[in-house]
């Protein structure tokens, strides 16, 4: 993830509250850029900057607003695509499992501090969010996440519903099922040719590494149909892959989510194995010596890895800390559709890292909707709201500020950041308008936003400061 920075044009969301993925939201008042970003499973590369680029947004008249100080922009949660410490330079939200910015559940589910967000009123969001702007979804895209919400696949293989949650159009599905199938079918070939079930499953993984996984890590490679073509990975594409080619090879595999990193669990008749599918030396440098085992066969490693590069932090030497292998007992077990879920949200980490806030509103809610466990999408789909009406009122359009923090309150009321916000929002619009002759006008608007707030339980202290700035 990444963290907002001191001074800035955007709110910040991700510390007040409390993502494999289990964290809390909370609130930062701070006044800089967005965000983080999922290897997007995630990890952040170190080329790009915990703060957004621009201290301010150009207002429609040309000059910039900064509004230093007033406004709090949202920290993001970051892409799942990472290691298990969230290693990334400044990475927000995670920090490293050592020292977290904030803590949720290991399992995914909320924590009893924040509450899910209705399926009613997350549809209400999503048709609102059409008024505000086109769906970017496709219409194929729109029959995956239709066919995915009973939490099942139907109407498509997983590998075509990642594809297609990664962006890549039907028509071009067939030529990514015959890369799939030839890697399917030589590792077929190379797990029979093995001695023993662990020999197998390290000749797979060797596979994966020597054929597939060819081009070296990228935070933002989450598309396992762009890795096939490319060989770049993230922890995300690399584990599907993994899973695909493990199961065709005759091994049950899942996908297991951290906070900001996902890994793989494959079964054998002996044991149930972690593999972390991004580190080309796992199963040979780490896994097998902290377990005092041994296979027959080459050396999967090639000469060209570090082990520093390889397993980062999280291991020494060729072992891996008592406190590491516990954090491999935490990981949540991720369906096939909430899978699809984590490539929309790491999709809306990439928007809003952007500042597309409609497309990260939009693949925020598509995220919530496969998998309303996932609460770095809600923290995330608060930033998108929240930030949105900060870029928004620094270009002086409050009522559409006012609208977007009205429904950010709707998710989630207790929202510390975004009442804070709106009361600055308000005091923002009433000065403006008692510059221009028209205070008459706040009046209006300050009764229509109490009247909205009088339907949303929890902003009682936002409607005392909204009377209090008509009492002025």
């Amino acid at each position: 993830m990444r963290r907002a920075s001191s001074s800035g044009c955007i709110v910040t969301l991700a510390k007040a509250f409390s993502c494999r993925f289990g964290w809390g939201l909370a609130a930062a008042i701070l006044i800089a850029g967005l965000v983080s970003r999922f290897g997007q499973v995630f990890h952040h590369p170190p080329e790009l900057g915990a703060s957004y680029p621009n201290d301010s947004i150009a207002c429609d008249t040309g000059a910039s607003t900064h509004l230093e100080g007033v406004y709090s922009p949202a920290e993001l949660t970051p892409h799942l695509g990472g290691t298990p410490e969230g290693s990334v330079p400044k990475a927000v939200g995670s920090g490293g499992i050592g020292k977290p910015y904030f803590r949720r559940d290991f399992n995914g589910a909320n924590n009893g501090q924040t509450a899910r967000i209705s399926a009613s009123l997350l549809a209400q969001l999503e048709e609102r969010a059409a008024d505000w702007g086109p769906c970017p979804l496709t219409e194929e895209e729109r029959h995956l996440v239709r066919d995915c919400e009973d939490q099942r696949l139907d109407g498509f293989t997983f590998f075509q519903a990642v594809l297609i949650a990664g962006g890549i159009p039907r028509r071009e599905l067939d030529a990514y099922q015959q890369m799939l199938d030839e890697h399917a079918q030589a590792v077929k070939t190379v797990a029979r040719e093995s001695p023993d079930e662990l020999s197998a499953v390290r000749n797979v993984f060797g596979y994966l590494h020597r054929r597939v996984l060819t081009g070296g890590y990228q935070i933002d490679a989450t598309n396992p149909g762009i890795t096939l073509k490319t060989g770049r990975y993230n922890c995300v594409s690399a584990a599907i892959l993994f899973k695909l080619l493990a199961e065709a090879a005759g091994y049950p595999t899942r996908i297991e989510q951290l906070p900001t990193h996902a890994f793989c669990r494959v079964e054998t008749t002996f044991a149930s194995i972690p593999v972390e599918c991004t580190a080309p030396r796992w199963l040979d440098e780490v896994l097998l010596p902290q377990f005092g085992l041994a296979t027959k066969g080459v050396s999967i490693g090639s000469r060209d890895y570090s082990m520093e590069d390889d397993l980062g932090r999280l291991v020494s030497a060729s072992r891996v800390s008592e406190r590491d292998w516990r954090l491999y007992e935490q990981g949540r077990t991720m369906s096939e559709t909430q899978i699809v879920g984590t490539i929309y949200y790491n999709r809306g980490v990439d928007a809003l890292f952007s500042r597309q806030f409609d497309r990260a509103l939009f693949d925020n809610i598509v995220a919530l909707r496969l998998d309303p466990t996932n609460q770095s999408a809600k923290d995330n789909l608060l930033a998108s709201l929240n930030n949105w009406a900060i870029a928004l009122a620094e270009a002086q359009h409050f009522p559409q500020a006012a609208e977007r923090l009205y429904w950010a309150l709707r998710c989630a009321p207790s929202a510390q950041p975004v009442q804070a916000n709106l009361t600055r929002l308000f005091r923002q619009w009433k000065t403006t308008l008692a510059r221009e002759g028209c205070a008459a006008e706040f009046r209006t608007e300050a009764e229509k936003g109490l009247r909205e707030l009088s339907s949303i339980p929890g902003t009682e202290s936002v409607q005392t400061n909204l009377r209090a700035l008509l009492a002025e």
